[in-house]
């Protein structure tokens, strides 16, 4: 099976964390924790690793030891750590490389969170604050659906942004309608019960690349940053 190298990330992040914060033998949770390791261990590398023999040999009870156990596991977290690197794709899936850099900057730890509802609504308020502040909307105007119609227009010189600006006016209207769709559809995602759904990911994901695809365009067709 394949090594889901995020969540794993995620995972190995936090029992590091905990880790750490043992400050004496027999710290509480121990044996889950060392659990825990092992699983990883064996989903990332082979249960048989030598990682997973090292980590074996960590008793938590022994108070002479307990300092360099520490620094053992630290290295075999930092071993497996490397792994992961080596398993990473060249450009992720998801990335600054693949995603309107800002937008990403604003939910990258909620993707590695994997708090779908969070990053579904955090990327439609993103891209509406953007376009908001880039088309100079003013203040009074305080619906989603307006703001998006002020931002991106079919209109030259009123202040927002025509997209597909040396296109065919079908064209120019396509990315209004795509904008304005947006906001009615995926504005409030908390309202649709994301957390609920088995396809959060994938319904989270998705609201990420329309948002993305809309800053990318206005990127693209008015400078960075854009002027109408």
């Amino acid at each position: 099976m394949p090594v889901n190298v995020q969540r794993s990330r995620v995972e190995l992040n936090a029992l590091e964390a905990e880790m750490k914060g043992w400050t004496g033998p027999n710290p509480p949770g121990a044996d889950v924790w060392q659990h825990k390791m092992f699983v990883l261990i064996e989903e990332i590398l082979d249960p048989k690793d030598a990682l997973a023999i090292r980590l074996g040999s960590v008793h938590w009870e022994d108070a002479a030891r307990f300092r360099t156990n520490k620094e053992k596991v630290e290295g075999i977290i930092k071993s497996l750590r490397w792994h992961l690197d080596r398993l990473s794709p060249a450009t992720d899936p998801f990335s600054d490389a693949t995603v309107d850099p800002d937008l990403w900057a604003h939910v990258r730890g909620l993707i590695e969170a994997g708090d779908w509802e969070k990053v579904a609504r955090e990327a439609a308020v993103f891209v509406e604050t953007k376009l908001r502040q880039w088309a100079s909307v003013p203040s009074t105007v305080t619906g989603s659906v307006d703001v998006f119609k002020k931002a991106i227009t079919t209109t030259p010189g009123l202040g927002g942004f025509v997209l597909g600006k040396d296109g065919q006016a079908s064209e120019q209207g396509g990315w209004q309608q795509l904008a304005v769709g947006f906001a009615l559809a995926l504005r409030n995602p908390s309202g649709h019960q994301v957390k609920n759904r088995i396809d959060a990911k994938r319904y989270a994901l998705g609201v990420l690349g329309i948002a993305s695809l809309l800053l990318t365009e206005v990127r693209h067709e008015y400078g960075d940053p854009p002027k109408p």
